[in-house]
């Protein structure tokens, strides 16, 4: 996720700046996980300023705690938002459990085994090291200015 978004995103601005950038996906998350329209939020029921209106606070507190299937997580991370630090290593013991077994068995009629294709369409790196640290570096575990 692009923590910039969260760092900058307080009060009635930051409020403001994520509605009028993703107010669509807000818009569903709301509805979906926490049962409320925006409007409602926003101004209360049939506009009776009060009644179910949230504060921007509270407002941001919900968006911010939206989990990764979200629609806002998804348009903010890509196709890698529900892809976390667990689901990485978990691909890549597959991957050497895979390999070894492969050469256990000497690679005879069978072919080499590839990592499992991320859904964000990027190829593998050369080596299962570099390709856990890039992921680690887009979801923003490792700083993109750290060496590798």
């Amino acid at each position: 996720m692009d923590c910039s978004i969260w760092e900058s995103a307080g009060g009635i601005g930051g409020l403001f700046r994520l509605l009028r950038e993703h107010g669509e996906a807000i818009e569903a998350d709301l509805h979906r996980y926490y049962g409320i329209r925006l409007s409602t939020a926003l101004y209360g029921e049939d506009g009776n300023r009060g009644k179910g209106r949230w504060t921007p606070r509270e407002l941001l507190v919900r968006i911010r705690q939206l989990p990764k299937e979200s629609a806002l997580q998804r348009k903010l991370a890509g196709p890698m938002a529900p892809w976390d630090m667990n689901a990485l290593l978990l691909r890549r013991i597959e991957f050497q459990l895979a390999g070894a077994n492969w050469q256990r068995g000497g690679g005879k009629n069978t072919r080499k085994p590839k990592p499992i294709d991320l859904p964000d369409g990027t190829k593998p790196a050369k080596s299962a090291r570099d390709d856990l640290g890039q992921r680690f570096k887009n979801l923003g575990y490792i700083p993109a200015d750290a060496s590798a």
